[in-house]
């Protein structure tokens, strides 16, 4: 299985959660916390330069494990069990699990060159 990325904000590889809102990375409330805190700082108000405009208000409530695949709501305090309509939250999972085996393929593929060239080396050796 593939080491799981470096965290930007801990540099921690332990317990990533993705946002799906925008797609950062951060460790879960476990280790770190950075991606709770991502969820906290994205609920105040980002101001904008016109005084006149509305203040938006930008939501990263749901994060996805990204060992496990379970996505949890920040709002709700609780894991989600249902898809949006459109399947959204399977359409991530399957393309976490397609990075997730694309690279224990390319490391297999790795691991048998290095054997093929070891392999060959004690030949040459002898």
């Amino acid at each position: 299985m593939q080491s799981p990325p470096h965290l930007a904000v801990c540099r921690s590889n332990k317990s990533p959660w993705v946002c799906l809102t925008c797609s950062s990375v951060h460790c879960g409330r476990y280790v770190n916390g950075h991606a709770k805190k991502h969820y906290e700082d994205a609920q105040v108000p980002l101001t904008n330069h016109k005084k006149s405009e509305k203040q938006d208000k930008v939501q990263h409530t749901v994060c996805m494990d990204c060992s496990s695949y379970s996505t949890y709501c920040y709002r709700c305090d609780d894991f989600v069990v249902n898809d949006t309509k459109l399947g959204l939250v399977q359409k991530v999972r399957e393309h976490l699990q397609n990075l997730e085996n694309s690279a224990f393929t390319a490391d297999r593929h790795k691991k048998r060159k290095l054997l093929e060239n070891s392999t060959l080396n004690s030949k040459l050796l002898k």
